[in-house]
C-alpha cells in the first residue's frame, strides 16, 4: 500500500486492510517524500496504520527518499510483491483524466499488480473482469477475489469488429454462450475452462458475457449498465511496445473509467 496522505490514499488505504482481512495477507506501508520531510513521512505512515485498523501480523512501514514514483518502483523491483494498492490521486487532485500522474506512471511500470482506487467509499461487491482469449491469469484473480469479498462476478469478452466478421453466430451486440461453446474454437475452449474455474469456487456459471463492440467503450458500457465497483483487466491488454509498459486498451480502461481498476500484471509469450 502506497499513500501520501491525501484523501484519495486515506481511502485506498482504508479499503487495503479489508482486503487484506478478506485474502489473509500480509501489508506494507510505503510514503515516498523528499529527504528534508522526514516528520511528514512518519505522520502519513502512521496516519496509514490507524486505516488499516487490526491486522495480523502487523504492517510494516517504510519510508523512502525520493520521487514517489521511481521510489516506489525502485522497491517494487527489489521486493516480490502481489499487489500494489494506490489511490487515484494525490495532494495535486482531481485532473480532466480519472487518474492522478503519479498514479499513471506507477501503474505503467509497476512489475506487478496494481489497484488504482477511486471513490471517497470504496467497496467492492460487483466486479467486471475483462479478459481476452487465454486470460487465464485475470480469471484466476477474479474469481479468488469475488469469492474472498462475497462479491458478484462478471468475465466478459469482448469480441472487436475486426474479429466479429468471422463469427458464424448472429448479428446481435450479446452473443450466445450455449452456441459458442458448442464450437471448436480457441475462444470456445477458453470459455469452457472459465465455466470450469467458476464452478470449483461455487461461483455463478452464468457470469460469462460475450458481446460485440469497440473496446474499450463496450467495457465502459457494461461497467455503467451493471453498476460494477470494479474492473478488473490484463496489462497486456491491447496493443503494447513494451514489455514495462501496459497495453494500450488497459491505459485507457486506467485512464477513463470511473470505476476503480485493478490492472492485473500479465505478460505475453
Amino acid at each position: 500500500m502506497a499513500t501520501d496522505g491525501s484523501p484519495f490514499a486515506q481511502s485506498a488505504t482504508a479499503f487495503a486492510g479489508d482486503l487484506a482481512r478478506a485474502l489473509k495477507a500480509e501489508v506494507t506501508l510505503l510514503a515516498a517524500f523528499r529527504e528534508e520531510e522526514p516528520l511528514r513521512s512518519r505522520e502519513v505512515l502512521e496516519e496509514a496504520r490507524n486505516l488499516l485498523g487490526d491486522l495480523e501480523p502487523p504492517p510494516q512501514a517504510i519510508s523512502l527518499i525520493g520521487f514517489a514514483d521511481e521510489a516506489i518502483i525502485e522497491y517494487l523491483a527489489d521486493t516480490p510483491t502481489d499487489l500494489l494498492v494506490i489511490g487515484a490521486f494525490g495532494d495535486r487532485g482531481v485532473t480532466r483524466f480519472l487518474i492522478g500522474s503519479t498514479a499513471q506512471r506507477l501503474v505503467q511500470h509497476a512489475p506487478t499488480s496494481v489497484l488504482i482506487v477511486k471513490g471517497s467509499q470504496p467497496k467492492f461487491s460487483k466486479i467486471l473482469a475483462c479478459m481476452e482469449v487465454g486470460d487465464n491469469i485475470v480469471v484466476d484473480v477474479a474469481t479468488r477475489l469475488a469469492k474472498a469479498l462475497n462479491a458478484d462476478l462478471q468475465l466478459l469478452h469482448v469480441v472487436p469488429p475486426s474479429a466479429a466478421m468471422y463469427l458464424t453466430l448472429p448479428d446481435q451486440i450479446e452473443l450466445p454462450l450455449g452456441q459458442i461453446l458448442n464450437q471448436d474454437t480457441p475462444l470456445a475452449r477458453h470459455l469452457r475452462t472459465c465455466l470450469t474455474k467458476l464452478e470449483a469456487l461455487d461461483l455463478d456459471g452464468k457470469a460469462i458475457k460475450v458481446r460485440r463492440g469497440a473496446v474499450p467503450d463496450a467495457i465502459f458500457q457494461e461497467a455503467r449498465a451493471g453498476a460494477f465497483d470494479l474492473i478488473l483487466i490484463g496489462s497486456q491488454s491491447g496493443p503494447v511496445q513494451d514489455h514495462y509498459f501496459i497495453g494500450g486498451i488497459a491505459e485507457r480502461v486506467v485512464t477513463h473509467a470511473h470505476r476503480s481498476v485493478l490492472v492485473v500484471h500479465t505478460t505475453r509469450p
